[in-house]
């Protein structure tokens, strides 16, 4: 069974490497996550320094801890995956705790369905930080705040959205005082 044809492997902009399911994850800022956790980023190319060092971290880390059985791309797809399991438990919980289970049921299942949800299983660090978001929200709701600090600074080596993530810990932290 080909998911893909043959023209769409080898085109221009395509980075598919073949026609496995794993294979159409293995696209566009992927390969440059996967560049930058398996070499570092590297001299001569400023386009990669687009793209903050969080997730390649983490991905760097949980490849090393597989004893490199898994591919970069293997490993970024089941990190990405664990991390949008993770924040898909973490949403429910909260919503849960907050307005019940209903209603915890239909945004967590809104969250995991949602056409663009595909990109939490690609090795992308979309997913990783929905799941530092979350962590941050459960631990302020905890009074966690330097744990709670303490992710959000490791978002902020994950997304530029982390800024706002920053500014509403600070915004919560005032208000709860």
């Amino acid at each position: 069974l080909s998911f893909f044809p043959q023209s769409v492997l080898h085109a221009r902009l395509s980075t598919l490497s073949n026609g496995t399911w794993l294979g159409a994850f293995d696209r566009w800022d992927a390969r440059y996550y996967m560049t930058i956790a398996a070499h570092g980023y590297p001299a001569g190319q400023p386009d990669v320094r687009a793209f903050f060092p969080g997730y390649p971290v983490v991905v760097r880390v949980a490849h090393v801890l597989t004893g490199g059985v898994l591919s970069y791309p293997q490993t970024g797809c089941m990190v990405s995956f664990l991390a949008f399991v993770l924040a898909a438990g973490l949403l429910f919980h909260v919503v849960s705790k907050r307005f019940g289970t209903r209603a915890a049921l239909v945004s967590t299942t809104l969250y995991c369905w949602f056409p663009t949800s595909v990109f939490f299983m690609a090795p992308y660090s979309e997913a990783l930080f929905s799941l530092e978001i979350l962590l941050v929200v459960v631990l302020v709701d905890r009074g966690k705040w330097w744990w709670a600090a303490a992710v959000a600074g490791y978002a902020s080596a994950t997304s530029p959205e982390s800024v706002a993530l920053t500014l509403a810990l600070f915004v919560a932290a005032l208000v709860a005082r």
